[in-house]
C-alpha cells in the first residue's frame, strides 16, 4: 500500500519532467511560458508560506493540551528562525546546514530546559 502512495505521488511529476525535457529548449524562449513559470513560482511560494505559517502558529504540542502552543511565545525559537533566516539570506549558509543546526539548537535547548 505504502508503494501505491509512493507512485500515486512522485510519478506524476517524473513523467511530466521526462516527457518536457525534449521540449523545454524550445519552450523557454516563450514570454508566455516565462509569465507562466513565473505566475507558478509566486504561487508555490505563497503556499509554502503559508504552511510555515501554520507550522508556528500552531507550534508544538504538549501534554494534556490538545490545541498547541504558538512558537511565537517561545523566544528560543525566535531566536533559532532568526538565526536560520540571516544565514542563509546574508551569509550563505546553506539550507541543509541551517536546518540541522536548527535542530541542534532545539536538543541544547532540550538539554538545557528540558520538556518545559
Amino acid at each position: 500500500m505504502a508503494l501505491l502512495g509512493l507512485l500515486g505521488i512522485f510519478s506524476p511529476g517524473i513523467v511530466l519532467a521526462t516527457g518536457f525535457q525534449s521540449l523545454w529548449p524550445h519552450v523557454r524562449g516563450w514570454r508566455v511560458a516565462q509569465a507562466a513559470l513565473r505566475g507558478l513560482n509566486a504561487a508555490a511560494v505563497g503556499l509554502i508560506w503559508t504552511a510555515v505559517y501554520r507550522l508556528w502558529a500552531i507550534g508544538y504540542l504538549r501534554a494534556g493540551v490538545s490545541t498547541g502552543t504558538s512558537l511565537g511565545q517561545e523566544p528560543w525559537y525566535l531566536v533559532v528562525a532568526a538565526l536560520a533566516f540571516c544565514g542563509t539570506q546574508w551569509y550563505g549558509v546553506p539550507a541543509p546546514v541551517a536546518i540541522v543546526l536548527g535542530g541542534v539548537l532545539g536538543l541544547v535547548r532540550f538539554a538545557a530546559v528540558g520538556r518545559n
